[in-house]
């Protein structure tokens, strides 16, 4: 049973998927995890663990936000990964990857505000945090659906998981001294975000590393797809979580009742957020539709003209048929016997070629508009006229074989069969052109369709860009209310002085 997750011979199948990633989404995915990080060890040092409701409702917060990153990174991780298959992502195990990263963290979160950070505490909830990313992982990885198997090489598979617990140690370690009061606390806070961003990568990008992945024998390989849908699913949530958690901070809603100070500008920011997510949802869609419909016109087109070059096929075949009875007339006598088969294989051949020909020429009328087509549109229109051109005279020569044949005159029938292979041999360079033109339009309009389907890539890296910016533009404004909110807080207490 074993042997259907992990490979214990250490084999990789000759036909394993080759994967790759784009390093710009994984730097991305670097930096969602850390922003998590540092923003969930901030809510960590605003709890105050002597208040029940402080201590309650920081948990939640704090699970939401780390649980959120570490979900957000894994999947953004899946969109840097490319690989020669088609894939995609199941909504409802993408879903409880989410509920996975959030029970662990609350239990993380439950454990650091219950206890000093004391070695035992650390350990604990190094091992919880550690085995909560492999957990992520593992079923984000069940989320997605593919035309083949996934198993893991165990060696590697272990070395993620260790990576994640001890990197998560070292990063709660850290966050240990934050508990002081010290001039260095912000930079500790940054450090130990960014050791937990590696915790959480590190887990991932290895656990991948592990993966062999074994596409199906019938398997569509290079297909041209897109991760939108699951991006624009992922960055909503993390964007909504993320903002909300960063409203609530500045809001207080860690202190007491007493002590808060509304800022009247805070809603501002979810404003913000919730428009630039509607316009990102709306493009992003739009995006992926116009992906989508390039790949169906690509597979549509791909089977018009690969159909095309099976018809051009079954012509030259047709075309074989009408010249064997010229040659099998010679060796068998049987002259009304050959001639009733030549008939028949001609009026098949001649009607072949004109529904050929009409098909062929109908569809080259829409590529008419792009003129780098138009050379090889009248090459087939020549071909074709050639070849009916031709027919009259394969007609003509056969009949002659045929009456030299009937008045036996085997020498002159031969002679004239030799006159009917010339002819036939000039029909059959005919057909071998029409099926190199249309060979050379498939290219082509492939050629065409991956240029669009670039470009549309281009454009949803460039909606990744801006709900990165978007995101920092909301994080600055943030710390700027948050500023604000201070001062305010501290002429308030001149007040009171005061008064």
């Amino acid at each position: 049973m074993l042997d259907r997750f992990f490979i214990l011979d250490g084999h990789i199948p000759v036909n394993a998927a080759r994967i790759h990633y784009q390093w710009p989404v994984v730097f991305l995915s670097y930096t969602i995890i850390v922003f998590a990080a540092f923003l969930a060890l901030a809510v960590l040092r605003q709890i105050n663990p002597g208040d029940r409701r402080s201590r309650s409702r920081g948990t939640l917060l704090g699970a939401a936000v780390l649980g959120t990153g570490i979900w957000s990174m894994h999947f953004t991780g899946m969109i840097a990964l490319k690989m020669e298959m088609r894939h995609s992502y199941n909504f409802w195990l993408t879903a409880l990857s989410l509920a996975v990263a959030f029970l662990f963290s609350f239990a993380v979160f439950r454990n650091a505000t219950r206890a000093r950070f004391t070695a035992r505490t650390i350990v604990l909830n190094a091992l919880l945090l550690g085995i909560g990313v492999a957990s992520v992982h593992f079923v984000g990885m069940e989320a997605m659906q593919i035309d083949g198997s996934v198993s893991y090489r165990p060696a590697l598979l272990a070395l993620s998981v260790l990576i994640a617990i001890a990197a998560s140690g070292a990063a709660l370690a850290i966050m240990r001294f934050v508990a002081n009061d010290t001039k260095s606390r912000a930079a500790l806070q940054l450090a130990a975000a960014l050791v937990l961003g590696v915790a959480v990568c590190g887990m991932h990008y290895a656990g991948m590393a592990a993966a062999v992945i074994v596409p199906c024998a019938d398997c569509e390989l290079n297909p041209p797809q897109s991760e939108t849908e699951l991006a624009i699913f992922v960055g909503i949530t993390t964007l909504i979580i993320f903002g909300l958690s960063i409203i609530l901070l500045i809001q207080g809603f860690l202190k007491p009742s007493d002590k808060h100070k509304s800022s009247a500008k805070w809603h501002y920011i979810y404003f913000i957020l919730a428009v630039f997510d509607i316009l990102t949802a709306g493009v992003s869609v739009y995006i992926s539709d116009l992906l989508y419909e390039t790949y169906d016109d690509a597979t549509a087109i791909r089977r018009t003209w690969i159909g095309y070059r099976d018809e051009i096929v079954k012509t030259g075949f047709a075309a074989h048929a009408i010249n064997r009875s010229g040659n099998d007339v010679l060796k068998n006598h049987d002259v009304e016997g050959e001639r009733k088969k030549f008939y028949s294989a001609l009026e098949d051949y001649s009607t072949r070629v004109l529904r050929v020909k009409a098909s062929v020429m109908a569809s080259s009328a829409s590529l008419e508009r792009n003129g780098q087509f138009n050379p090889l549109i009248k090459r087939l229109n020549d071909s074709f006229d050639a070849i009916l051109q031709i027919t009259p005279k394969i007609k003509e020569a056969a009949e002659s074989v045929f009456q030299m044949e009937s008045s036996g005159d085997a020498q002159d029938a031969f002679l004239a069969m030799q006159d009917m292979d010339q002819i036939f041999s000039e029909q059959s360079k005919h057909i071998l052109l029409l099926d190199d033109t249309i060979g050379q339009i498939n290219v082509s309009l492939l050629n065409s369709l991956g240029i669009v389907t670039k470009r549309i890539r281009y454009y949803e890296y460039i909606v990744m860009l801006l709900m990165v910016i978007m995101v920092c533009a909301a994080t600055i404004y943030g710390f700027r209310l948050a500023k604000k909110a201070k001062n305010e807080e501290k002429l308030e207490e001149r007040r009171r002085q005061v008064n």
